[in-house]
């Protein structure tokens, strides 16, 4: 499960730099100039996609002996880092 759980928040977070990066910069070619930062609430994911993998690292507090514990916040974890785009409705909310 500690294998899985790091493939993914490996891989989830190298998408979600690649989203960030794109959505950040103004990537979808909306503006012919290049401008650097034009969307900072991009930003946002990051502290959603956090929150997945804290709840993650919690596999390393249960006993083995409790497997379906385990599972549990294993697809959880697997669940908040894949839905951490989520997080851009939260920006909008805020700014």
């Amino acid at each position: 499960m500690k294998i899985i759980y790091w493939i993914n928040v490996v891989v989830s977070g190298i998408f979600m730099f690649f989203v960030i990066l794109l959505g950040a910069t103004h990537g979808i070619a909306e503006t012919p100039e290049i401008s650097g930062i034009v969307y900072p609430e991009f930003f946002m994911i990051i502290p959603a996609w956090l929150i997945g993998v804290m709840v993650g690292l919690y596999i390393y507090k249960i006993e083995k002996s409790e497997g379906g514990k385990r599972f549990f916040f294993l697809l959880l974890s697997i669940i908040l880092t894949w839905t951490s785009p989520s997080g851009m409705e939260i920006a909008r909310m805020l700014f």
